[in-house]
């Protein structure tokens, strides 16, 4: 969502004819998005990483179920 308005904000400041207001806020959004960029990519990666953990713990749970299950079948 931050690079999409980013990208059409960027097309805004270059083809638009912005009034000197209108532009100097467009400017100023594009500084605030690009602070926020690498914010966003840390949390992106933190959820990420939980996400993976989480994966593993339910993969353990699913091998430890299976072996009880291949035990009790023979």
């Amino acid at each position: 969502c931050l690079m999409d308005t980013q990208r059409a904000l960027n097309f805004l400041v270059r083809k638009a004819r912005l009034p000197g207001g209108q532009l100097e806020q467009a400017r100023e959004i594009l500084r605030d998005i690009e602070s926020l960029l690498p914010h966003n990519e840390s949390l992106f990666q933190k959820v990420n990483f939980l996400m993976q953990a989480a994966m593993g713990f339910i993969n353990i749970e699913q091998n430890r179920i299976i072996k009880i299950f291949s035990v009790v079948s023979v």
